[in-house]
């Protein structure tokens, strides 16, 4: 990438964690438009320490993603890094972004469901 002085910068690269993780994102996206479903957000930012994985819709159902990505299972399947507070963190998330629509869903017409 060049710059407006004349420099090279170089670009930086992630630790392959955060690399791991995006991929899992992508993949888990990718799935979720083969199963119909429509994805409004990634990696949504909702307050200061919240982040939703993946906003999908289906009909009239939000759902929230929570994205796990292991490269193997040698510290433990994916589900079992959502411990409790990590469930409280996302509900706490998903009703941050309830909350911040401009259209409200209907009680009753619309739902809202969170995956991991």
């Amino acid at each position: 990438m060049h710059s407006m002085t004349g420099r090279w910068k170089t670009r930086l690269r992630l630790p392959e964690h955060l690399l791991t993780g995006i991929w899992g994102e992508r993949l888990a996206a990718t799935y979720l438009k083969r199963r119909g479903l429509k994805i409004i957000g990634k990696r949504v930012r909702v307050g200061a320490k919240d982040e939703l994985d993946i906003v999908a819709r289906d009909k009239n159902t939000l759902i929230f993603v929570e994205v796990k990505t292991r490269k193997n299972t040698d510290f433990g399947r994916p589900a079992s890094a959502v411990d409790k507070r990590k469930k409280q963190n996302l509900s706490r998330a998903a009703m941050g972004y309830v909350r911040r629509l401009k259209k409200k869903p209907e009680i009753g017409r619309a739902s809202c469901r969170e995956r991991v």
